[in-house]
């Protein structure tokens, strides 16, 4: 949990964004550039399976922070529940694969 000041730290770095409720927010393997702090809403991530089917990975909600990547692509795959509102933190260098 992020204390008062370190949330403040983070809005002046942010841009404020709404997502529509099912809408991508980013797919695994897509370039990392960007993490998110939800403000509400719900989010989930998810991995595809060979048969294109979603493997739930995780339900991501109000302060949880999400957009983990490895050698600067996404590690798996993220769509709005709800419409969730949330802060985008742009990566301020991000990893050429």
């Amino acid at each position: 949990m992020l204390t008062d000041d370190e949330r403040a730290h983070l809005a002046a770095m942010a841009v404020d964004c709404s997502i529509k409720k099912g809408e991508i927010i980013y797919r695994e393997n897509d370039r990392a550039d960007a993490v998110f702090n939800i403000i509400s809403g719900i989010v989930s991530a998810y991995k595809k399976t060979p048969d294109g089917s979603e493997h739930m990975v995780a339900f991501l909600l109000p302060d949880d922070l999400f957009g983990r990547s490895a050698e600067g692509k996404y590690t798996n795959s993220t769509k709005a529940i709800t419409a969730p509102s949330a802060y985008r933190l742009p990566l301020s260098t991000p990893i050429d694969p």
